[in-house]
């Protein structure tokens, strides 16, 4: 190997070296600015504080900010025309117990089996048997409810 090929071996190795050093250091930098580490989630990236609240870093890039994460029972609906709050009945308008999610609360919602990101959510509508820590999901069909069942979710509350 001549001198000159040498010399661009050795530029192009240190180059990928600094490449990996800086992809390492903002993720360090990232870590060290969330009080409780990172985890994966679902293909995101989950960065939390010490009080609970975050945000999410999708593969695309976009991030999104959380105030708070729930872990919730959920079960599924696929009924009226219209919810309790006014809005229309379709998929990412939940039902939420009003006296733990105001109406128009925001959420990111997945299964904590893997079944099923939900994704973006409103607090839309209301049930008598959803109480507490409790969300109904809405479907566009009764199959849909009944392959859904009962699951535990992990609920992310949106900041605006």
């Amino acid at each position: 190997m001549d001198k000159t090929s040498e010399s661009r071996l050795g530029r192009s190795l240190l180059a990928g070296v600094l490449v990996c050093l800086a992809v390492v250091m903002a993720i360090w930098g990232l870590t060290q600015r969330s009080g409780r580490g990172l985890k994966t989630q679902n293909g995101e990236i989950l960065f939390y504080n010490e009080d609970g609240s975050g945000y999410l870093l999708f593969k695309s890039g976009k991030t999104m900010t959380f105030s708070e994460k729930v872990t919730c029972s959920a079960t599924a609906y696929s009924i009226g025309d219209w919810t309790a709050s006014g809005l229309p009945t379709k998929v990412g308008h939940i039902a939420v117990d009003t006296d733990i999610f105001p109406y128009h609360t925001r959420f990111y919602i997945y299964t904590n089996d893997g079944y099923l990101v939900y994704g973006n959510a409103v607090a839309a509508d209301c049930g008598t048997s959803i109480k507490g820590y409790k969300i109904d999901l809405y479907f566009d069909t009764v199959d849909e409810c009944w392959e859904f069942g009962v699951r535990s979710c992990t609920a992310y509350i949106i900041q605006d």
